[in-house]
């Protein structure tokens, strides 16, 4: 294995771990729901505490990790541009478990 893809498993299951670890493996499925159903929920519910300045603050999140996201994977072939398109990725995730709101 190259030091490239060595690279890409670091940035992305080292920190995967851990939150797992550290959750006691609730993480390992809260971060991919999340990332998936959390961002739609977060943005389309209309329950009283979903306030529009808490959707402002999601979608704005949102287009932080997109921007990281993007400008990583630009300087992929650089190990800090495969950490920034990480934290964009994980801000995704974390910004969708968010969104879930406070049920």
């Amino acid at each position: 294995m190259n030091s490239d893809k060595k690279h890409w498993l670091a940035v992305y299951l080292i920190p995967y771990t851990l939150v797992g670890i550290f959750t006691l493996g609730v993480g390992l499925f809260i971060l991919p729901l999340g990332g998936t159903l959390g961002v739609i929920v977060g943005l389309s519910s209309t329950e009283p505490y979903f306030t529009s300045s808490f959707k402002l603050a999601l979608g704005l999140a949102l287009c932080v990790a997109i921007f990281l996201f993007i400008v990583g994977y630009k300087y992929r072939n650089k190990l800090w541009g495969k950490i920034i398109n990480a934290v964009g990725f994980y801000l995704w995730c974390f910004a969708g478990v968010v969104g879930f709101g406070p049920q």
